[in-house]
């Protein structure tokens, strides 16, 4: 019996190694045929911007960038809409550069898309850095096979890709303002619409992207997969101050949190210095949450967190530059030298509702701090690029 089955065994090996040697190659050609054919270009989403793609890897990408004054961030506020199949919108505002912006996208052929943009400047902004887009190449992964980008003459865009193979080309008409190599290295390309100023008036671009016979022009997410009817998704289902479960009497035995001692490692466990193991589901509380939370809304929150829960809050971006205020204050700190007394109130008011909660923190030290010229560091200007404050770090 047993010589059977070995037989049987060996009869199968053999055939199943025939099978193989005969699926393989076939296999392999076909993925590499695949392969071979794989580039691929959209429009992006949320933003409404281009996007290449070599097998699913992003080999471009594309975001809206605006500065006020000292590189100020003065993030545009946007919304995309698929219109019909291959035909896109944009509608957005600059409330600090005092601007809007709408822009029509289609497939114009199977080699390229193209982008109407209108900006209206309801009054002029002087004085400021400006932007448009901010294309990012991906030059370590496909710079043996794409080579090095091109930017066109008089401001007209970029180009990426042999004469005589996969080739991208970015175009624009008229002339944007400016189209360069942020600090000359060559996986960054801006295109400003802005520069210095912001006029006030209408101004028109139609920006064109085609590619190569082997890039196809690909549908954005929603198309391959269906439109969202937003009028149709229910509202209200679930309560903000409270949760469907009530998880809180998992905390219990921790109030307050802290009273077994320091935390401490024990090769592959966490245990409190009087032998007490933990184990941490924590989630994260961050920036205009922290600060602009009413004071009788972070106890009620921070019993949310122990229903759903959680047992760790890690607090973030308290002082990032974006988030006004933050914990050096208003824009009018001239430092990052001294914390505001206020808002240092307000995240000990977090931390107390929290430990009363027996939910444990992580407190960040250093997220996206910008050092500014008031904070007296040697050789400022080298981090700066010669403006009032650094570029974070």
């Amino acid at each position: 019996m047993n010589g059977v089955r070995v037989g049987k065994c060996k009869m199968f090996t053999a055939k199943a190694r025939a099978l193989f040697r005969f699926i393989a190659p076939l296999a392999w050609l076909l993925s590499s045929q695949v392969y071979a054919a794989s580039w691929t270009t959209s429009v992006d989403e949320p933003n409404g911007l281009p996007a290449v793609s070599k097998s699913g890897v992003t080999a471009m990408s594309s975001n809206f960038v605006f500065w006020e004054k000292n590189w100020a961030w003065a993030g545009l506020s946007n919304k995309f809409k698929v219109v019909g199949p291959y035909e896109y919108s944009i509608v957005g505002t600059n409330q600090a550069l005092n601007f809007a912006l709408t822009a029509r996208i289609r497939k114009a052929s199977n080699q390229q898309l193209a982008w109407k943009f209108d900006l209206d400047a309801r009054k002029a902004t002087t004085n400021v850095i400006g932007g448009g887009i901010d294309f990012a190449l991906d030059l370590t992964d496909f710079g043996s096979e794409l080579g090095e980008p091109e930017l066109l003459p008089d401001n007209r865009g970029w180009t990426w890709g042999p004469s005589e193979g996969t080739r991208v080309e970015m175009r624009f008409d008229p002339p944007v303002v400016a189209v360069y190599f942020e600090r000359g290295n060559k996986s960054e390309i801006r295109a400003f619409f802005y520069k210095g100023e912001v006029p006030e008036g209408h101004r028109h671009y139609v920006a064109t992207l085609n590619v190569s016979s082997d890039v196809s022009v690909g549908p954005t997410t929603a198309e391959r997969f269906g439109l969202d009817n937003v009028s149709m998704w229910p509202t209200g289902l679930l309560d903000w101050r409270t949760a469907p479960v009530d998880l809180s009497f998992l905390n219990a035995p921790e109030k307050p949190a802290g009273k077994h001692g320091y935390l401490t490692a024990a090769k592959d466990k966490l245990v409190f210095k009087d032998g007490t193991p933990l184990r941490f589901w924590g989630t994260n509380i961050t920036a205009y949450a922290l600060f602009g939370t009413a004071r009788e809304n972070v106890r009620l929150q921070a019993h949310r967190l122990s229903e759903l829960g959680f047992n760790l809050i890690r607090i973030h971006h308290h002082d990032s530059s974006w988030v006004v205020p933050n914990i050096f204050g208003d824009r009018k700190a001239l430092d990052t030298q001294n914390l505001s007394v206020g808002m240092l109130e307000k995240l000990d008011w977090w931390i107390k509702c929290l430990e009363d909660e027996g939910i444990y923190v992580w407190l960040d030290l250093e997220v996206g701090r910008q050092f500014k010229f008031a904070d007296g560091i040697d050789a400022f200007s080298e981090i700066s690029k010669s403006k009032s404050r650094s570029q974070g770090l």
